[in-house]
């Protein structure tokens, strides 16, 4: 049965998924990072998820659109790496695409793909600099163009973290472009982006929330 509206709950349901899927990766995480950064995303995405179920467990305002903004201010105000402001700025972007009343998928659509812009505007890179722009833009199309050929909310979160988890295979080949990996040069390849890797874990996390739904 499809939902009529995004509902609080499972807006917070969704979020808590993402984040027990990333709190249960952050020691894979942190070894990944080890081969083309500094050995510490994992670290970074445990300061960002804490910051995250920190935020929903302290919120008293039943409203999307304040929690998704304080969750992303909260986020970007930890120490850490530019993982958590660019994640800060995610969540950000979605409170900012939130409107309230429209359906269901179409208000989650909304969602993501403005959350996936304003990271993506922030962030400098682009789609190939093996980041994890190259999990959440993949995800995140896909899951528009599912809703917009009808798909249930299950269906397209399938489809979009399946093509974040395929987005984070192709940045094993990908030369880095950002960051401390961009140093390494070829030496990063082969390695998958700790960024993507995390991305495609929130997915992963949204999937697994809606499916436990059956909406």
């Amino acid at each position: 049965m499809l939902v009529a509206t995004l509902f609080y709950e499972d807006l917070t349901g969704m979020l808590e998924s993402a984040a027990t899927l990333v709190l249960n990766s952050i020691s894979e995480l942190n070894i990944l990072d080890t081969k083309i950064g500094d050995g510490d995303h994992g670290t970074t995405m445990l300061k960002v998820m804490s910051s995250l179920i920190n935020t929903i467990e302290s919120d008293s305002s039943k409203d999307p659109e304040k929690l998704l903004d304080d969750i992303g201010w909260n986020v970007m105000s930890q120490d850490g790496g530019s993982a958590g402001m660019l994640m800060g700025t995610f969540f950000s972007g979605m409170a900012v695409g939130f409107e309230g009343g429209k359906p269901l998928t179409k208000e989650l659509s909304a969602m993501l793909s403005k959350g996936a812009s304003t990271l993506e505007k922030n962030s400098g890179a682009k789609p190939g600099d093996k980041t994890m722009l190259d999990a959440m833009l993949p995800a995140v199309a896909t899951f528009t163009e599912a809703v917009s050929g009808g798909a249930d909310t299950v269906h397209a979160f399938r489809l979009a973290a399946d093509a974040a988890h395929l987005g984070v295979d192709m940045t094993r080949d990908m030369f880095p472009a950002r960051g401390r990996a961009k140093n390494l040069g070829e030496k990063a390849v082969g390695v998958c982006d700790p960024g993507a890797t995390s991305m495609a874990l929130i997915f992963q996390g949204f999937y697994d929330f809606w499916k436990s739904k059956g909406e």
